[in-house]
């Protein structure tokens, strides 16, 4: 009986053992808020946030028929020399995580625009230049 029960419990520690013991490490997110007019730098690339276009989301607290979107400006720059301006459209909530949108891919990195900031509050009039961008950077 006790061969029996070494048995068992040797058996049990080698299907512990044979268990993955690194789990693919997933590689980091940052993200990073970027501010109006000012410029993100990634290797050679930079992005600027050149404008707000359109901000008609349905303010906090407000019952509204349709939700609304904010549209914005940026610029993407390679050794500052404009390679192309993007108009990015932003629902009331952002942008879901699997839906982000993808502005600036190269071999190491990925930049996704992802939300526009400050949410409108009723009765509270938005400075344009308060308002950031946020980016993920994959």
């Amino acid at each position: 009986m006790k061969t029996f029960c070494y048995l068992l419990l040797f058996l049990c520690s080698l299907s512990l053992y044979a268990q993955e013991q690194n789990p693919a490490a997933k590689p980091p997110v940052i993200v990073t808020k970027l501010p109006m007019q000012t410029s993100f730098e990634i290797g050679k690339h930079q992005i600027k946030l050149l404008e707000v276009i359109e901000d008609s989301r349905c303010p906090k607290k407000v019952n509204c028929v349709w939700a609304g979107q904010a549209k914005v400006k940026i610029a993407i720059y390679k050794k500052e020399e404009l390679l192309k301006e993007l108009i990015l459209t932003f629902g009331a909530q952002g942008i879901h995580p699997k839906n982000e949108k993808s502005i600036l891919k190269d071999d190491t990195q990925e930049i996704l625009a992802y939300n526009i900031n400050p949410y409108p509050i009723s009765g509270q009039q938005i400075d344009p230049d308060s308002y950031t961008l946020e980016l993920i950077v994959k």
